[in-house]
């Protein structure tokens, strides 16, 4: 699973988490959007978390992913 950084059309930009299968990408989950740069980090630190609980393969480091806060 990928977290990416879109921008739209009214310079906000949002933090979707996408998985790519057969070649094609697939939109797993918006977690939001919002215009301050700091907001942001804290979107993408949700998402960062939220793609390991959707994952379906297991995670050997978690603890460690987890622990470095972006905020």
């Amino acid at each position: 699973m990928f977290i990416r950084k879109n921008k739209n059309r009214s310079s906000s930009y949002s933090v979707p988490i996408v998985s790519k299968i057969y070649g094609k990408y697939n939109l797993v989950k918006t977690i939001g959007c919002d215009k301050t740069e700091q907001e942001l980090k804290k979107l993408e630190f949700l998402a960062k978390q939220k793609s390991v609980i959707l994952s379906d393969q297991p995670k050997f480091f978690v603890s460690s992913m987890l622990a470095t806060p972006y905020c």
